[in-house]
């Protein structure tokens, strides 16, 4: 992998992530990183009373402005983050 982008450069090295070619052939490889964020909101909707009465009523179709996607609350397309300050931050 060839790049110049410092943001990136900064990234591999706060995870520890080291490139090494061997001398003679090269591999392809992919790395995926995922956060883990959406599932701490996912989890934290489920704990939210609020949050799992507007999930009652999406899933009986009463309320069309909330959608669930992936089990995920969302308010017009986007995420509804319950008030944990952790969480927010």
């Amino acid at each position: 992998m060839l790049t110049g982008d410092p943001h990136l450069l900064r990234e591999l090295e706060r995870l520890q992530i080291k490139v090494i070619l061997p001398t003679e052939s090269a591999h392809l490889a992919a790395l995926q990183a995922t956060s883990t964020l959406l599932e701490k909101i996912k989890t934290t909707q489920e704990s939210d009373p609020e949050l799992t009465k507007i999930v009652q009523r999406v899933k009986e179709g009463a309320v069309p402005d909330f959608s669930l996607s992936d089990e995920v609350l969302r308010f017009k397309n986007r995420l509804c983050v319950p008030d944990c300050p952790d969480l927010k931050r």
